[in-house]
């Protein structure tokens, strides 16, 4: 599993809005902001993810109040492979899709 990826944004403050939302169902949150001077005076980041990440289907409510776009109702994939048991898809306010996948347990 990797240990962080990153996307550029258009808007910090709108992005993190969302972010903060769009993934609270899942377990996951905020875990610490990083200056522009922690930087070199780059951009702003947020770092989010959760130790504990865990799938809750049928939550695109969220994403959507805070300018998501449902990109997928939640429900079973198994024409995406065997293991992808359910799953749920919106668009960040920058047009990133965010897929969440629910394996069983093996």
């Amino acid at each position: 599993m990797p240990d962080h990826i990153g996307f550029t944004m258009s808007g910090f403050e709108r992005s993190k809005a969302f972010y903060l939302q769009a993934p609270a169902p899942l377990g996951i949150g905020i875990e610490m902001e990083v200056t522009p001077e922690a930087t070199g005076g780059h951009a702003r980041h947020a770092v989010f993810g959760s130790d504990e990440a865990a799938m809750r289907g049928g939550q695109h409510a969220p994403a959507r109040a805070t300018g998501g776009i449902d990109n997928g109702a939640p429900g079973l994939r198994p024409h995406s492979h065997p293991g992808h048991r359910y799953g749920a898809c919106v668009r960040d306010p920058d047009g990133h899709d965010i897929e969440a996948v629910r394996h069983p347990p093996e």
